[in-house]
């Protein structure tokens, strides 16, 4: 049965709707080597993909041999060659801008636009920049939800949101595919709801407390010292020569010390509880950067990329040396730097 199955698919590639994004390489023909095509299916007889091509919207029979899963980049570049060709999509998106033109009358769609992008440079001002990419990502990750179904009603979109919650979160995160319940998706959607705008009102640079790494020197002063032992010979001197019995001037030093031991055990006390209080914000703050979601979204994005790069598309095995030769010699230079980005933010919460 196993091997039926992979006599029909033999990499994997085969999605119901059709989803995985894949790259032409190592053909003889260099006019489509390097193009991105989305698969439809694999046609067992002739021992082919069938692709359809996001740029040419055409669809071409190709080899296993010559297609590699695409990387995240690439699947969103072909989404967007698909948006750009598709003569569906061009009619949708000209119907929604019609639509877009009546809700906003008697406003020009254009005045909206810009008051839009001076609204968001509002947020990076305000909120900061990381803050304001992270809302608008998960504005456009609902709309992206909920959007097929606006024009339906509400009833629409409230019946249809946990299924397409799955699919898109499936989408984005293959390693779940067919591990998710709608309910669980909804759910995950409501808790990087909760998430953002814990992150909005949460503020760093206000709670963040850095506890310095060195050993707490106690300031406690020692009961008996040297001065003390020569103020109690003083004493005892001006005792002997005023000619007042011996020990009679103790009961001032006695009263002197036990003042000065509370003094040290209340300072005590006191640098406790204020140790006590950084060490309650330390892990509060702690707690915030490990819910924040631009340190989630920076994990995510690690975790798909690392897959993505160590895993070999032939065997579907993961290889640190897999890993390490994509990153250094097949990785373009702005995708290692939100790698190391990435890393930064992760790094950051433990800091």
């Amino acid at each position: 049965m196993v091997a039926e199955e992979a006599n029909r698919d033999p990499r994997g590639y085969v999605t119901v709707p059709p989803s995985v994004v894949v790259k032409v390489t190592g053909t003889g023909r260099n006019d489509i080597n390097g193009l991105l095509g989305i698969v439809v299916s694999f046609n067992v007889e002739r021992e082919r993909y069938l692709v359809h091509m996001t740029k040419s919207q055409s669809t071409m029979a190709l080899r296993k041999e010559h297609l590699s899963k695409a990387s995240i980049v690439e699947s969103y570049r072909a989404q967007m060659e698909q948006l750009q060709n598709d003569a569906r999509v061009r009619e949708k998106m000209s119907k929604y801008m019609n639509l877009c033109r009546q809700h906003v009358a008697p406003l020009k769609l254009s005045h909206v636009i810009v008051g839009f992008l001076a609204m968001i440079l509002g947020l990076i001002y305000y909120v900061g920049f990381l803050k304001t990419i992270m809302t608008t990502s998960l504005v456009a990750l609902i709309t992206t939800i909920a959007g097929p179904d606006v024009t339906s009603g509400p009833v629409a979109v409230i019946k249809n949101f946990p299924e397409r919650a799955r699919t898109v979160i499936e989408k984005q995160l293959p390693v779940v595919r067919g591990r998710l319940t709608n309910r669980v998706a909804v759910g995950v959607i409501l808790i990087l709801v909760a998430l953002c705008l814990q992150s909005l009102t949460y503020s760093s640079s206000a709670e963040t407390i850095r506890v310095a790494r060195k050993p707490r020197k106690s300031t406690r002063k020692p009961f008996i010292d040297k001065a003390m032992l020569e103020r109690y010979y003083d004493l005892g001197y001006e005792d002997a020569a005023k000619g007042r019995q011996h020990g009679s001037s103790l009961g001032v030093g006695i009263a002197n010390l036990e003042s000065a031991q509370q003094e040290s055990i209340e300072q005590d006390d006191q640098e406790h509880d204020e140790l006590d209080q950084v060490s309650s914000k330390r892990r509060q703050t702690l707690f915030a950067k490990m819910t924040s979601l631009t340190n989630i979204a920076s994990m995510i994005y690690l975790y798909r990329s690392i897959i993505d790069l160590g895993t070999d598309q032939s065997t579907n095995l993961f290889s640190v040396g897999q890993l390490a030769a994509n990153v250094q010699h097949h990785t373009e230079w702005w995708r290692k730097a939100l790698l190391a980005l990435s890393l930064y933010n992760v790094l950051r919460i433990f800091l």
